[in-house]
């Protein structure tokens, strides 16, 4: 069965992130005060993930494990919502 892979990556809470802080004192000016933090989104499709595979692809390509965070979550892909997938591309 198909499985559908999000990946959130952000910066590690030591790590300086200039656009979270620019992004914050720009939303100083519209009086809104946030914590803010910029990070990245990857999505993967396929047959062949499983959570330990998807762990270490995330470990070994897709995140600095170094200055950076990850989480994932990792479903099944539903006949309908790959027809709608399909009919979008």
């Amino acid at each position: 069965m198909k499985k559908r892979a999000i990946v959130n990556i952000f910066p590690k809470p030591e790590v300086l992130d200039p656009q979270g802080r620019a992004l914050e004192k720009s939303l100083v000016r519209k009086s809104v005060q946030a914590e803010v933090l910029v990070g990245k989104v990857i999505q993967l499709e396929s047959d062949d993930l499983t959570s330990e595979k998807l762990d270490q692809i995330c470990q070994d390509f897709l995140v600095n494990t170094l200055t950076e965070t990850y989480s994932f979550t990792l479903d099944d892909i539903k006949d309908e919502d790959l027809k709608d997938h399909q009919k979008k591309a």
